[in-house]
């Protein structure tokens, strides 16, 4: 298996998702948007925090995940550490994927575990 950009990864793991593990709900990355206000000012409207993982999948009650998706190199900033840490202090579940396997065995594993 040869090198895959984040983005393909990313899709390959959305379809999964979707097709085979239920629901998901994709985190969509906006930095900012420029917004005016009613007194004629611009001002940078945003709707997530820097780090925020790619992917937030909703498995159970009693289960949620947060998916950060790298390619075979790539590492997780130091924003998304501090994610990473909050997401994990509130219980919850934080898995860097750099494929689709990652994922398939988390939830086999994992989620299994917890569930049953």
């Amino acid at each position: 298996m040869g090198w895959k950009p984040e983005k393909e990864i990313q899709a390959e793991i959305v379809k999964f998702l979707t097709k085979d593990a239920g629901i998901f709900f994709k985190v969509i990355h906006v930095q900012g948007l420029r917004c005016q206000g009613k007194d004629g000012k611009v001002f940078l409207a945003k709707n997530s925090m820097k780090g925020m993982a790619d992917i937030y999948s909703y498995v159970d009650k009693q289960f949620t995940l947060w998916i950060e998706v790298k390619s075979a190199t790539g590492t997780l900033s130091d924003d998304q550490k501090k994610f990473q840490q909050l997401v994990e202090d509130q219980g919850q579940y934080f898995l860097i994927a750099r494929s689709v396997d990652d994922v398939k065995y988390f939830l086999e594993n994992t989620v299994r575990a917890v569930l049953d």
